[in-house]
């Protein structure tokens, strides 16, 4: 039994009334407590009955039954769910609703049942789906556990587009420029005969490489296909892809940022591993992980103040005394720590010591509410009832309710403080450098060519080589276009005509003509046929890569546009679901989820969209030589002659 501490008072006349006093404050301190709780006894026998608490004055065993009892709801909440899951296959809608509101109830953090409440009343055609799915959302944020996986998500399915989009960008990217590189190695191995028709069988050289990289993997193939787009395209080409492998890159070279947000998915991290030790059940097994933790590292104060709290939810009081002792050892300063440790004397019956321990608690952190309903319901214990109502308006103050705390304790009791979810993200943060967005990638080796740690290493050497590559070749020395009709030439093979470079035969058309307009007459035929051929070509493209016929023009935005939206509907078409789920969510998604359905939309609405674009006006985007001062193609088109831009 806990000690009653009684303050001697003594009336006007002396004699003493200490048997009097005590009763009055007793009924007191009764008619003035909050209506008394129910616990759940929750566990292997998760549908016992509840019952009340009427005896405030508990021996340490009897805390002890009653603590364990009330730690079950994370994993009661699950199973309900799973019943209510169940019901609703069977068609069941009422209990399955039944069993969904006892999930809230036992875990308020817990969003999955809301998710499938709005499913429930959608197709019961209710007009509450909204108000599910906001909170829903709402709990996501409720917790380091929810904010951690959301976080995870949206970062793994922004890189998954993001490396959809590169690589969509460098396949299309690599259609316009294949044929310069090949040009430029037929004049490398067949000197004058270049142009001649037996240089097409140069071709096999040209694509072998291609496909015998894309064979090994996708990062081989990057790694030999960037660098050829990089050396032939312009600024515009070259800042969309910098931006595209530079948020990789970052990712790789920086790794600390991304991978604080990707902690909290290792259960065996130490946050995760402080989050489930203040939430889930505590069972052995999980007493069992944090021990094999600290015996890596013994001195962490984080670790130790978790496996004092989960042996103080076991009911194991003293074993927790001394654990929270050590924490304190390690980090004097920590009002979590404290506050358990006087919680953990509390309920020993050791009053004394709990009102200290929750007084520095209180005094180290004056912004907490839970260290000042501690103290108190310590002073009231004492029947300090001046003491236990200031402390208690103190806690009101701080935000402090009942409904709020995730545990339903017995009336009487203390709460164990949590950590914060600064306390969270702080170890997140000191754990961050260890992981990596592409570690998650170990299950895509195959796939990749490379093993997963290692793909960071591989796009940082392929955007140094390709920089480094960009800046040795001299662009005097590739292969441009000729300004007139486009056609592919060099310095062995080009022409000039005032000024401009052209090809071979457009420079040989403009020899050849007597005048003027002559010579406006015969450019203007021979743009116009190579501009219709391709055309043809870009349509072609066009209708099976959306948008690619627009990069080939020339990085236009409804290109980019379309491929953006590509790479996020294939992406989300590949997934159908987040990639990263609740550990405790064993339920089968279906095929046709939301992801997957807005996915198909978004590809219509971009067939469609390069459907109405596909017939109209386009102006092709040329690279002529850097030493070409006019544009050919305005001139021969009467208009003022202007200075092209010449390629990066």
């Amino acid at each position: 039994m806990f000690r009653l501490a009684v303050r001697p008072f003594r009336t006007a006349g002396g004699r003493s009334c200490r048997w009097l006093v005590p009763s009055c404050l007793t009924l007191v301190l009764l008619a003035g407590l909050p209506p008394r709780p129910v616990v759940l006894a929750a566990g292997a026998n998760a549908a016992s009955e509840n019952r009340a608490v009427d005896d405030v004055r508990l021996s340490p065993a009897v805390w002890a039954e009653r603590l364990r009892e009330s730690t079950d709801d994370f994993a009661t909440a699950r199973l309900y769910l799973r019943k209510a899951q169940e019901a609703a296959a069977a068609g069941q809608t009422e209990s399955a609703r039944e069993w969904l509101a006892k999930a809230i109830e036992e875990d308020p953090r817990y969003e999955a049942p809301h998710h499938l409440s709005a499913r429930l009343d959608l197709l019961a055609g209710r007009p509450t789906v909204a108000a599910e799915l906001f909170e829903a959302g709402r709990d996501l944020a409720a917790g380091y556990r929810n904010q951690t996986r959301a976080a995870a998500n949206l970062l793994l399915g922004l890189d998954i587009a993001l490396a959809c989009f590169l690589l969509w960008l460098v396949a299309v990217s690599l259609l316009r420029y294949l044929p310069f590189a090949r040009h430029q190695l037929a004049r490398a191995v067949l000197g004058r005969d270049h142009r001649r028709p037996r240089a097409r069988i140069l071709w096999v050289w040209v694509l072998l490489p291609l496909i015998v990289a894309a064979a090994w993997g996708v990062l081989p193939w990057l790694a030999l296909a960037l660098p050829v787009v990089w050396v032939y395209t312009d600024r515009r080409g070259r800042s969309i892809l910098t931006l595209a492998l530079g948020v990789l890159l970052l990712q790789a070279a920086w790794a600390r940022p991304f991978g604080t947000v990707l902690v909290g998915i290792d259960p065996n991290s130490r946050p995760a591993l402080v989050e489930r030790a203040a939430y889930e059940a505590p069972t052995p097994a999980l007493l069992g992980e944090i021990d094999r933790a600290l015996d890596s590292h013994p001195m962490d104060a984080d670790l130790l103040s978790a496996r004092g709290l989960l042996l103080a939810r076991r009911g194991e009081f003293r074993a927790a005394i001394e654990t929270l002792v050590r924490a304190l050892e390690v980090r004097p300063g920590d009002p979590s720590a404290t506050n358990n440790l006087g919680a953990a004397h509390f309920f020993l019956g050791d009053l004394d010591r709990a009102v200290a321990g929750f007084q520095r608690a209180a005094s180290l952190d004056s912004t907490r509410a839970v260290p000042y309903y501690d103290l108190s319901q310590a002073y009231l214990q004492k029947l300090y009832l001046r003491e236990g109502g200031e402390s208690l308006q103190k806690a009101m103050r701080r935000g402090f309710s009942l409904t709020g705390q995730v545990e339903r304790l017995p009336r009487g009791a203390v709460y164990f403080e949590r950590p914060t979810l600064g306390d969270y993200w702080r170890m997140a943060w000191q754990d961050g450098s260890q992981y990596s967005v592409f570690d998650l990638a170990g299950t895509r080796a195959p796939w990749l060519g490379v093993p997963a740690r290692h793909v960071g290493r591989w796009l940082i050497a392929i955007g140094v080589f390709s920089l480094l590559l960009s800046l040795l070749a001299r662009r005097s020395r590739l292969v441009f276009e000729c300004a007139n009709c486009g056609a592919l030439a060099c310095d062995a093979c080009k022409g000039e005509h005032q000024g401009t470079i052209l090809c071979t035969e457009c420079a040989g058309t403009a020899r050849r003509a007597k005048s003027e307009m002559v010579l406006q007459t015969l450019l203007r035929n021979r743009r116009r046929d190579a501009e219709t051929v391709y055309q043809k070509r870009i349509r072609r493209l066009d209708a099976w890569l959306f948008g690619a016929g627009q990069i080939v023009d020339g990085m236009r935005r409804r290109g980019l546009l379309s491929g953006a939206l590509v790479s996020a509907a294939l992406s989300g078409l590949v997934l159908g679901a987040p990639p990263l789920r609740d550990v405790w969510d064993f339920s089968q998604p279906p095929w046709w989820t939301i992801t997957r359905i807005v996915s198909v939309a978004v590809l219509a609405l971009v067939f469609v969209y390069n459907g109405n674009w596909r017939n109209a006006a386009r102006g092709r985007h040329l690279q002529p030589h850097p030493a070409s001062s006019i544009d050919l193609t305005r001139l021969i088109e009467g208009r003022t002659p202007q200075r092209v831009r010449t390629g990066g």
